[in-house]
This record gives C-alpha cells, structure tokens and sequence, in this order.
C-alpha cells in the first residue's frame, strides 16, 4: 500500500499541531472559558464592590495601564498614548469581561470551529487574570494578561 507525500504532510502537521497545544495545556494550567463561569466571576468581582483600583494588561500585544475611581475609568494609556476613543469604561475590568462574552459569541459562529478559550479568574475577587485563544479555524489566537491589579 502506497501512502501519498500529502497524507503524511498532513498527519505530521496534525501530529505537531497537537504537540504545541498540549504544551500550552500543561505551561498554563488555565480552564475552559464557558458562559457560567464567566456570568459566576462577574459576579464575583460585582460582590467583591472594588470601586477604585489601577490596572496594568496586555492584550493583543499592546500594554495597558488604566486607573479607575468610584468605578469609573479615569485615567488609560494603551502603549503609553492616551486612547482617543471617548468611552474609556471599555478598558476596565467589566471591559474585559465584555471582551471575553464577545470571544465566546465568536467561537460559538461558523467562524470557531476548532477554537480552544482557557481562562483563569481571580480566586478572590473574579476578574479574568489570563485568557488565550488558539486553534485551528479563521480566527486568529488573542491573549489578555493581567500583570496588576492594586487597590489604594
């Protein structure tokens, strides 16, 4: 039996495809971002009441240094520029849950096939402290990352 060069083109790519996705499973021990978890870590953050706090992220690549008081986004550089966007609450913690709703609305879309979303919230107050994206479908891989989150 003769197996054609595309055939193990394709089962190597699948074979390190797999290797690569199971390094990141077990670098980043992170769970499954689903709708309940995240409704349950909203809530979480929505109890813990933190109204003033300053917060420092990447996310897509670029860093994000946000102060916010009496739940109000005061101050946001993005790569240290101020943004020009005039609704600045976008770059809060409750901006990243939104973001995070909207990645599961786009998993969920033809577009997602293949799409793996692992999350990790704050034990203590809820807020998302590292989420990533990867797979295999038109949609590229997105990172957030939580370097700070200090309270005054």
């Amino acid at each position: 039996m003769r197996v054609s060069s595309r055939r193990i083109a394709l089962a190597c790519g699948s074979f390190v495809t797999g290797l690569f996705l199971a390094f990141l499973w077990i670098r980043e021990p992170l769970g499954t971002l689903t709708l309940e978890g995240l409704a349950a870590a909203r809530s979480k953050w929505t109890a813990a009441g933190v109204r003033n706090y300053r917060l420092h992220y990447r996310m897509h690549g670029a860093d994000y240094e946000i102060e916010v008081t009496d739940s109000v986004v005061v101050r946001a550089l993005v790569n240290g520029i101020a943004p020009r966007t005039p609704d600045w609450q976008v770059f809060g913690v409750e901006g990243l849950f939104d973001i995070l709703d909207q990645e599961l609305d786009l998993a969920a879309g033809p577009r997602g096939t293949g799409i793996l979303q692992r999350v990790r919230f704050h034990d203590r107050y809820g807020y998302v402290e590292r989420y990533l994206r990867t797979g295999m479908g038109t949609l590229r891989g997105a990172e957030i990352e939580v370097l700070e989150l200090a309270r005054p």
